[in-house]
């Protein structure tokens, strides 16, 4: 058999070793699995918007669950919380003032007259009218 010989480098070659293979893992072992986000909190937030009072409790049920489990969503919750109270506010606030508005509509047309020229009419209810009315 007949044997190569190598020849030897030119001076101005320079060899480099071999670079070092990369280490093989398991890509998903790497890394932890993210926590989730609390499913009540994103209700919470939800619903504040669509139905105020429904989104307080779901806020307050989230809240107390993410203190309990460490999940995700303290945020969300806390966000459907203040939404939810803001917004029932103006809807307590909103039917206070049509009350108000009512009654005082109620009161005027009560004590408002009418004349045609001849009568004058008037919208009050009298004692008479109420003993009839019973």
């Amino acid at each position: 058999m007949h044997r190569r010989h190598r020849n030897p480098p030119s001076p101005d070659v320079t060899l480099y070793p071999a670079p070092a293979p990369y280490p093989v893992t398991n890509a998903t072992a790497a890394y932890a699995p993210a926590p989730s986000t609390n499913s009540m909190a994103i209700a919470a937030l939800v619903c504040s918007l669509v139905l105020a009072p429904l989104g307080i409790v779901f806020g307050h049920i989230a809240l107390s669950q993410i203190n309990r489990t460490g999940e995700e969503g303290r945020g969300l919750a806390i966000a459907g919380l203040i939404i939810g109270y803001i917004f029932t506010a103006i809807a307590v606030l909103w039917f206070v003032v049509f009350a108000v508005f009512l009654g005082a509509l109620t009161s005027a047309v009560n004590e408002s007259t009418y004349y045609d020229g001849d009568h004058t009419y008037s919208m009050a209810t009298t004692s008479l009218d109420r003993a009839v009315l019973r």
